[in-house]
């Protein structure tokens, strides 16, 4: 049935997208919200922000946690998956798949009125027509009513999947680059030129003599460079840490080892970066020790055959290296003389193909021009030469980013001949700085969607972003670290400082309340919050935060204080209640253990007598009982015995949960051949048969198992058709919990799967969970007998197994249980 029309009551979602469209058209007279006309204001109003929102956003309302989402959240759901089922249903039932995992955090703001905050949190979800592994990041926060109640819970969600994936693999490209520095035997240094700080490899250290913990002054690490030569690299880092020079870097000199005097002869290469204010804030490069070539080097100014010596040296080095290798013929048109090994076999080029500009033939169209643009400036000033990505053709035809380096050579005489590089593959590296610069891009498209107030500074506090809802309020632009106290209230300024102190001293995230000057002069209260973010080696490289309204919700401060303050006295009034129950159930517990012991015997002891007797009396005085007699007398006999039946009934249900439980591991089958021998009789007498396929081990009490196997057994000779011979079928099998859809069941655990089936009269569905309660009945006394506990032990027993038991049926189609034993 369809609601009707939207009226004023449902003004609210006039607009809204698909979203408030469903909310128009859902009938909600079935759900425990009632009509929309009933609907409290609070929740129009949290509906109307939810809907409007460009931000994923979920809302859940009531005690039930009716679940309402947006348009911005809807492709969570994706394709085939929850969508529109989702809308109106209880958290519990929409989320029935994940909500053992996901409640605790809806509960904890219920019970503490605070928000929650998960980042990059694993939560599998049905979509796309299958369960799919998705990392969220979200909070859930608490949504009052007019009283101060808790009556709903925004969530703010953001799937983050594609950003867990890019750092794990830029975690592998930086574990391959390392790989690659370590087998090629370099030195790395990352210089901080603002700090003065020097980080370096191991290596490095070991070459200059320098501690291989603690921190590292570059000054320091100066003074193991040669004398000869300090001044000359000084110089030219000087040069390279300057804007106007590109930040390329690239000498050779010689150090001394302080400690072993050693001298090595080092070829630095290093690039500079700069911040948007053309300053460098880092340096970082390479360190090869090339004593022995430049031995080499030396050697062949002496003797030409020392330098081909040397020529076919390298050419073998080259052949077995990973990297391109490639020299350049001194001329301005790029003409290559000579191509490694490593290149032939990637381009599937011959060697003499490959000479000359033959590279114009793999390397893409649209790269070429770039090439040149780079390469010819630094032929002209014999400079080296660093071409950061191009494309190259595979031999397979698929291009693939690399990078290449090439520097200036010369003869032992000076003469220029040309340029000697190599080529690195790249191109997941450039995948993921392609992905991360989208990342970005759609982070700020968000930030400017959002109603908050978006910052983003560096890890001083400079800002570096700040969004268009920032520069609205404040009538401010981004200029530096002192735009903040020139918008917080004076009163404040000393609090959030403090707040933001500690938070750069331990890293944690940054919160505060504080007032902010609008443009027009007013201060209204704001809730600020701030992430850091930190680099591949844990260090905190930026902030990303944002400043919340929450004027109006100051007002609310000591009201909620009052409120606090009650509800605690009314938790301690709980506890006392709770430890007074607690007494009471260790009472009834003593109780309960009476009861058995009266059960087992003083119970049974009269009806034993009744019994008796009442044989007695049908032997020797049945002919002189009126016909009304023997029907009293008949009916005694027949309640004294269902009594017996309920009494020993009720004690093996209390022996389930007080018997020793004493596991043993045994073939399924052998428990089923006993049951079979005790109902041998009964199997007769109806024409039963009972087929069993091969069983698996379980382990079980196996007293209590064989009872739960009689207990089935028994019930589907109980309950059979007229006129036809019952048939029970008996299977079991291994399963992996992932391959059962039920929740109750362990992840990634096996259990024995156990299935009794027969061809009885079978039971409506709407009862498979009713018929484990005791006492319960399905058919009167008069067409079948029983006490209606006999499925209750049976539920008992599985429980005491820590397994899961599920009941179908049809009428007059039979019934089965399923049951599922962990398997150790």
């Amino acid at each position: 049935m369809k609601a009707p029309a939207a009226g004023d009551h449902l003004k609210f979602v006039v607009s809204g997208g698909e979203m408030a469209d469903l909310i128009r058209d859902k009938d909600w007279r079935s759900t425990s919200l009632g009509s929309p006309a009933s609907w409290p204001q609070s929740l129009r109003t949290a509906l109307s922000i939810l809907l409007h929102s460009k931000f994923p956003m979920f809302l859940f309302w009531g005690e039930d946690l009716i679940s309402f989402y947006n348009d911005a959240y809807r492709p969570s759901f994706g394709n085939n998956g929850m969508h529109p089922d989702v809308l109106g249903k209880p958290a519990h039932e929409a989320w029935a798949d994940i909500w053992d995992i996901v409640k605790k955090y809806p509960e904890q703001v219920l019970q503490t009125g605070e928000a929650t905050w998960q980042e990059d949190l694993l939560i599998p979800i049905y979509r796309n027509g299958k369960m799919e592994d998705v990392y969220w990041t979200f909070s859930h926060s608490p949504v009052y009513d007019a009283q101060g109640e808790i009556e709903g819970i925004f969530v703010m969600c953001m799937e983050t999947t594609d950003k867990v994936k890019v750092f794990r693999e830029l975690k592998i490209e930086k574990e391959q680059t390392e790989f690659t520095i370590n087998a090629a035997e370099l030195g790395t240094w990352d210089y901080n030129p603002i700090t003065d700080t020097l980080s370096a490899n191991d290596r490095m250290k070991q070459w200059f003599g320098l501690p291989l913990q603690g921190e590292i002054l570059f000054r320091n690490a100066l003074q193991s460079i040669h004398p000869k030569d300090q001044q000359r690299i000084k110089d030219a880092i000087k040069v390279a840490l300057q804007f106007s020079s590109g930040g390329s870097y690239d000498q050779e000199y010689t150090v001394v080892n302080p400690l072993t005097l050693q001298e090595r002869i080092i070829h630095a290469k290093g690039k500079a970066y700069f911040n948007r204010y053309q300053l460098a804030d880092r340096f970082i490069g390479t360190l090869e020790d090339i004593t022995d070539r430049t031995a080499e080097r030396l050697k062949a100014e002496h003797a030409a055959r020392e330098l081909v010596e040397s020529e076919r040296r390298f050419r073998t080095l080259a052949d077995n290296i990973p990297m391109f290798a490639f020299i350049i013929e001194p001329n301005a048109d790029a003409t290559i003389s000579y191509w490694n090994k490593t290149w032939l076999d990637y381009t599937g080029q011959t060697f003499q193909e490959a000479l000359g500009r033959a590279w114009d033939g793999v390397v893409h169209p649209d790269d070429v021009a770039s090439v040149l643009e780079i390469y010819v400036p630094a032929f002209i000033n014999r400079q080296p030469c660093y071409i950061p990505a191009v494309r190259v053709r595979r031999y397979d035809g698929e291009f693939r980013w690399h990078l290449f380096k090439a520097g200036p050579r010369y003869l032992p005489d000076g003469e220029f001949m040309g340029y000697i590089g190599v080529g690195f593959d790249i191109h997941e590296q450039k995948l993921s700085e392609d992905s991360l610069k989208a990342s970005e891009e759609q982070f700020r498209s968000l930030a400017q969607a959002l109603p908050q107030l978006i910052w983003v500074t560096d890890e001083k506090g400079v800002q570096e972003f700040t969004s268009f809802r920032w520069q609205e309020y404040t009538g401010l632009e981004p200029h530096g670290e002192h735009e903040w106290q020139a918008i917080v209230h004076p009163e404040d300024y000393e609090a959030i400082n403090a707040a933001w102190a500690h938070s750069l001293t331990h890293g944690s995230i940054y919160r505060a309340d504080v007032r902010l000057k609008s443009k027009e002069g007013d201060y209204r209260w704001h809730s600020v919050l701030g992430e850091p973010v930190r680099d591949a080696e844990n260090k905190i490289i930026k902030w990303v935060g944002a400043f919340t309204d929450v004027h109006y919700e100051r007002s609310f401060l000591q009201q909620l204080e009052l409120q606090v303050e009650k509800r605690t006295e009314q938790l301690n009034e709980a506890k006392a209640f709770a430890e007074e129950k607690n007494k009471e159930l260790e009472k009834v517990n003593k109780e309960l253990e009476s009861f058995a012991y009266i059960s087992s015997h003083d119970l049974q002891e009269p009806l034993r007598k009744i019994q008796t007797f009442s044989a007695r009396i049908a032997e020797h005085d049945a002919d002189s009982l009126s016909a009304y007699a023997k029907d009293k007398f008949q009916r005694m006999k027949d309640a004294a015995r269902r009594m017996q039946l309920l009494i020993e009934d009720l004690l093996v249900y209390s022996r389930t949960t007080t018997s020793e439980r004493r596991f043993e591991t045994i073939n399924l089958n052998a428990i089923v051949e006993e049951v079979k021998e005790d109902l041998n009789e009964e199997l007769l007498d109806k024409g039963a048969s009972i087929q069993v396929h091969e069983g698996c081990y379980v382990t079980v009490i196996h007293f209590q198992f064989r009872q739960l196997l009689h207990n089935l057994v028994s019930n589907s000779l109980k309950f059979v058709k007229p006129g036809q011979a019952p048939l029970i079928e008996i299977k079991s099998k291994i399963v992996d919990s992932h391959d059962v859809n039920y929740a109750a069941l362990l992840p990634n655990h096996t259990y024995c799967h156990i299935s009794i089936s027969d061809n009885g009269i079978g039971f409506d569905q709407q009862y498979h969970e009713k018929i484990f309660e005791v006492f319960q009945r399905l058919h009167g006394k008069s067409d079948y007998a029983g006490t209606g506990i006999g499925l209750a032990i049976v539920k008992k027993i599985v429980d005491n197994h820590h397994g899961l038991i599920k009941a179908s049926g049809e009428v007059d189609k039979g019934a089965t249980f399923d049951i599922y034993l962990p398997v150790d």
